[in-house]
């Protein structure tokens, strides 16, 4: 697979998840399911035919994408073949403003990482005070000398890690994913992180801890623009904290965006 993003990959990728479910699962199957022509699709995969905004959008119902990853798809194929050069510019820009931030991260990647500490560790070895030992991370987030052990293991396993000299170097500058709701992993993660801020809450005399609810009236076809909002003063921070020197600490944002109305 290619390293430069590519709308292509989510198809191939969705196809090749479905055939190790049932590998008798056929591209014809696929191009049924996706409700376009087999010759169609492998014409799309092959580079021999783009995709219009219209197919674009239908796939990207079909595909079983996140939101996130839906917005994603969706710029990559219009910043590919999008007829208006205004449409292709701000879609390329997006598409080079996300992939400044963040490599998505696949799901069998994450589910191998989905414990919270994984990703903390990652963003420690990257402070200019870390210490790269494994006592050390251990003695910094309070965890079992033998969970940081296979911690590590398992980020250099997945090749996020990776020790030169001595030291650990983070081989992605930023890592983020985004799921199908119905994502254990993805669950369980945001569970344990919770958890981790119900304690922060409870513990005496806490300091730098901020917590706010609002609630918000919003026309329903509008969701989408709070939540594009949120990403990108998501991606805003993220851009202004890595440009700063000397970073000494890791922190958790974690966001929540939903509808009271419709809680079944």
């Amino acid at each position: 697979m290619e390293h430069r993003p590519n709308y292509r990959n989510f198809i191939i990728n969705e196809l090749e998840r479905r055939q190790k479910k049932n590998p008798a699962y056929s591209l014809r199957a696929f191009a049924r399911d996706l409700g376009i022509p087999c010759s169609r699709l492998s014409e799309i995969i092959n580079r021999k035919m783009g995709l219009s905004q219209a197919r674009a959008v239908n796939l990207a119902e079909k595909l079983s994408l996140s939101p996130s990853e839906k917005e994603y798809f969706l710029d990559l194929a219009l910043s590919e073949h999008a007829r208006s050069p205004v449409v292709k510019e701000m879609a390329t820009n997006r598409v080079r403003a996300r992939d400044a931030v963040t490599t998505q991260m696949g799901e069998d990647t994450f589910a191998v990482i989905s414990d919270w500490y994984h990703l903390a560790i990652v963003e420690y070895l990257g402070l200019s005070t870390s210490t790269h030992s494994i006592e050390a991370i251990s003695k910094h987030f309070g965890l079992p000398i033998d969970e940081v052990e296979k911690a590590v293991e398992r980020l250099e396993k997945v090749k996020i890690l990776e020790q030169r000299d001595g030291k650990w170097e983070v081989m992605q500058e930023r890592r983020a994913a985004a799921f199908r709701p119905d994502f254990r992993f993805a669950h369980n993660f945001y569970d344990q992180l919770s958890k981790i801020g119900r304690g922060k809450v409870e513990a005496p005399g806490v300091h730098q801890f901020e917590m706010a609810a609002t609630m918000i009236p919003v026309k329903k076809e509008n969701s989408r623009k709070v939540v594009e909002k949120i990403r990108q003063f998501r991606r805003e921070l993220l851009n202004d904290m890595e440009s700063e020197a000397d970073k000494d600490s890791v922190y958790c944002l974690t966001m929540q965006f939903f509808n009271l109305t419709e809680l079944d």
